[in-house]
């Protein structure tokens, strides 16, 4: 299924490094995290145009091989609002 919309023109996709996620900016200031395995939006943030994207992935030093945790943020630089946003993801 997918929703035509000859007006919006997608800027940029950065997928995360677990594979999972996906961010999108958009010609209408839009960026938006999609989930890639269950095929929804998770998160639309609005108001930023010319925005670019990225993300960090942060392991934990814990000694147990077997529980090792891990942080994901994606980055948002809002070029215009001079703003470099981290949000939490997993």
């Amino acid at each position: 299924m997918s929703l035509k919309d000859y007006r919006r023109n997608g800027e940029s996709i950065i997928i995360s490094p677990a594979n999972n996620l996906i961010a999108s900016t958009d010609s209408f200031a839009r960026v938006i995290l999609i989930d890639i395995l269950k095929g929804v939006a998770v998160r639309i943030f609005k108001g930023y145009r010319d925005a670019q994207v990225g993300w960090i992935c942060v392991d934990d030093d814990s000694e147990e091989k077997s529980h090792r945790k891990y942080g994901l943020y994606l980055l948002i630089y809002a070029k215009r609002r001079g703003l470099l946003e981290v949000w939490g993801c997993q």
